[in-house]
């Protein structure tokens, strides 16, 4: 088999795909040619992983297309698994041999390509602290869809004068108080909509949930209050805020999916930290607290990173003291948790400690559309 051409703008998430079946020569090699470029895959049996078109590139994953060029009515037939119209699945395009069956070609249906969407979350401990320590250039490198980042400790003005990566819209929900808290996210993907809050009197003024609305789901960022040393926090938390927090999402829920991340300042098992035993009564790793992160995912919520990693030894924030991000002596309080019904949606779930600039790293998760 020999090409799929795919062509589509991003956000009409729409694609025709042309299946080419090359010469019979033994060279099986065809062409895409998507917004007047040419790319000549060398082999289409196995995966691909993109296509660029107008300026934007298509993550596919996976194989998306297999088949055969003999196919069951004499001419070549095609499969294209991941791609879908709206209701039902695309199964295959079946095109005709021309006359002497030397440059056989098909075209497949028109289809709507629900793309993957990579998504990040990462507490920066100060959005204007970290772009002196090269955020700018992690937003290019990282070429996610949706960022989402906690403790920003800024408002909009305080950031008025930079120019952010190409093709990123920011949003921002900032505390009322100057320097705290603060989450925003910058989405390359339009949302159908932004809010900002859980409609909670008491809740909602220290800039902490902003809700992005997309077509399959809805994303939460949220900077989660934390217990403070001493635990001086911690009946709030435990008693008020997460209560609210969890019954803001199930109400989201009732209407489409839900994906939420950001820092929830609690390590949930013995193996999201290192030294759970010397912890058990600090905050972040009380019971009350992580019995409350229990609740949420016996409500229908799945922790997505540990749906492909079941082992100890992955954290995301550790203490500026002892060296203990060198020595990987930390916890993982940073997450991405989805609503059950997407489960089966997850393509990858990750923790990228290598990048620095702030106490926590990135986290991230694709989901296939």
């Amino acid at each position: 088999m020999d090409g799929i051409l795919l062509v589509g703008e991003l956000g009409k998430l729409v694609a025709w795909c042309d299946a080419i079946v090359g010469r019979r020569n033994g060279d099986r090699r065809g062409a895409f040619q998507v917004g007047g470029g040419l790319a000549t895959p060398t082999a289409l049996r196995t995966e691909v992983t993109a296509i660029s078109g107008h300026g934007m590139n298509f993550t596919l994953g996976e194989t998306l297309i297999s088949g055969s060029a003999e196919g069951k009515r004499g001419g070549p037939e095609f499969w294209a698994p991941q791609c879908w119209v709206p209701g039902r699945r695309v199964r295959r395009a079946v095109g005709r041999r021309t006359r002497g069956g030397a440059n056989p070609f098909a075209t497949a249906r028109r289809v709507a390509l629900k793309r993957a969407m990579k998504l990040v979350s990462w507490n920066v401990n100060g959005v204007r602290a970290v772009l002196k320590k090269g955020f700018l250039d992690y937003m290019a490198k990282v070429d996610a869809d949706v960022i989402c980042l906690q403790e920003t400790k800024a408002h909009p003005g305080d950031v008025q004068h930079v120019a952010w990566t190409t093709g990123y819209t920011p949003h921002w929900y900032s505390a009322v108080k100057k320097g705290y808290s603060g989450t925003v996210i910058f989405t390359r993907v339009p949302p159908k909509n932004v809010t900002c809050g859980i409609g909670m009197a008491g809740h909602d003024d220290e800039g902490r949930v902003i809700t992005a609305e997309f077509e399959a789901f809805y994303l939460v960022n949220v900077y989660q209050p934390n217990s403070q040393r001493g635990l001086t926090r911690l009946e709030y938390r435990a008693k008020e805020w997460d209560p609210a927090f969890l019954a803001f999402l199930k109400r989201l829920e009732k209407k489409k999916p839900v994906i939420f991340c950001g820092d929830l300042n609690v390590a949930h098992t013995e193996i999201d930290l290192t030294n759970p035993k010397t912890n058990r009564r600090n905050a972040g790793f009380t019971e009350e607290e992580r019995e409350n992160f229990s609740k949420v995912l016996a409500a229908g919520f799945v922790d997505t990173f540990r749906e492909f990693e079941k082992g100890p030894g992955h954290y995301s924030w550790w203490s500026q003291m002892m060296n203990c991000r060198a020595r990987n002596i930390g916890w993982r309080v940073d997450y991405f948790v989805a609503s059950e019904q997407l489960r089966s949606k997850l393509k990858r779930a990750w923790i990228s400690p290598e990048v620095m600039g702030s106490d926590h790293c990135p986290v991230g998760l694709e989901i296939a559309g």
